[in-house]
């Protein structure tokens, strides 16, 4: 079998870091929507969404929209 040529091999491309520890968790949708509508009420330029954290499985706000 033939030696692969090193110089075209695609270079390793390192998967994303996830760190759920950064970041508040709640253990359901209506704590997470609950604390999301209360920091809405002090910031009223804030706009965030909830999200299930397909790592942890907790769910998280976010300011982008899903």
């Amino acid at each position: 079998m033939p030696r692969r040529n090193r110089s075209q091999a695609q270079p390793h491309m390192p998967l994303p870091i996830i760190n759920c520890d950064q970041k508040t968790a709640y253990r359901s949708q209506k704590a997470a929507d609950d604390a999301a509508e209360i920091a809405m009420l002090q910031k009223p330029t804030l706009t965030l969404d909830t999200y299930r954290c397909p790592h942890c499985r907790w769910w998280h706000l976010t300011s982008k929209k899903h």
